[in-house]
């Protein structure tokens, strides 16, 4: 179901399926559970575009919705997880989607964590890495996320 979420194909209704399970599981052991599941799937498949790329997608819109946010406390384990496992994606990326998606959920990350947590500060140093990335669309794309996360902050 991860996939379909984040997939090419219109899938609203495996969307609605990943939401309203997610917000049932709110502040439960199963929210802990998606966490972990997501980045072991994010281990498993490092690398491969056509399952991490819409695991981005599906983290991202999990994130957005604050399904997540029980999972986004100081010293999770899920949010060093998945930094790691994401910077380990950008080092031999070179597809522009899987980029902006690493830019997109790095944003999520940011939002949702507490503003002087350590693990804001690592995502706000991968999306200054990002930034620097040779593909003038990817730094554009993360200049503007970076600079609304920025203002956010404020």
């Amino acid at each position: 179901i991860i996939i379909s979420v984040g997939g090419k194909t219109d899938s609203s209704h495996a969307t609605a399926a990943l939401l309203d399970h997610a917000k049932k599981a709110i502040g439960t052991p199963t929210t802990e559970r998606l966490g972990r599941i997501l980045v072991e799937l994010f281990k498993r498949h490092n690398g491969i575009g056509r399952v991490t790329l819409p695991l981005l997608r599906s983290i991202d819109i999990l994130l957005t919705r604050r399904c997540l946010d029980s999972l986004m406390k100081e010293g999770c384990e899920f949010c060093s997880s998945l930094l790691s496992c994401m910077e380990a994606e950008i080092s031999n990326c070179r597809d522009i989607h899987r980029l902006f998606a690493l830019a997109d959920v790095a944003s999520a990350i940011t939002s949702a964590l507490s503003p002087n947590a350590s693990d804001k500060r690592s995502c706000l140093r991968f999306m200054c890495i990002l930034l620097g990335h040779e593909y003038p669309r990817v730094r554009s794309h993360v200049a503007e996320i970076l600079y609304l996360v920025l203002d956010e902050m404020d």
